[in-house]
C-alpha cells in the first residue's frame, strides 16, 4: 500500500514543513486546509471581509494577517497542552 501525503487542494503540491513557510498548511475556520501560498492569493484577491472556502464552499471571515490562520504546530501545541493537563508530562510529538 502506497502512503499518501497531504496536499493543497488548489495547487496539488504536497504540504511542506513550517520552516518552508510556502507550502505549510494553513487551516480555515471550516476545518479545511490550503497551502500558505494559495491562501495568500485568495486573501489578496478578495476585497470582502468574507472568503469562500474553495473546498467546502462555506463562507468564512477573512483574517487580517496570513499568520493568524492555524498551523499544524498550533494544533500540536493544543493537543500537547490538553494531554499534559490530564496528568502526563510527556509530549505526543
Amino acid at each position: 500500500m502506497e502512503m499518501e501525503f497531504p496536499e493543497c487542494p488548489i495547487c496539488l503540491d504536497i504540504y511542506g514543513s513550517e520552516e518552508s513557510h510556502i507550502k505549510a498548511p494553513k487551516f480555515l475556520d471550516c476545518g479545511d486546509s490550503l497551502c500558505k501560498e494559495c491562501l495568500t492569493k485568495i486573501i489578496n484577491k478578495i476585497d470582502s471581509e468574507m472568503i469562500e472556502c474553495p473546498r467546502c464552499r462555506k463562507e468564512i471571515k477573512k483574517k487580517s494577517n496570513i499568520d493568524d490562520y492555524t498551523t499544524i504546530k498550533d494544533i500540536m501545541r493544543l493537543i500537547n497542552s490538553s494531554f499534559n493537563k490530564k496528568g502526563s508530562n510527556e509530549e505526543i510529538i
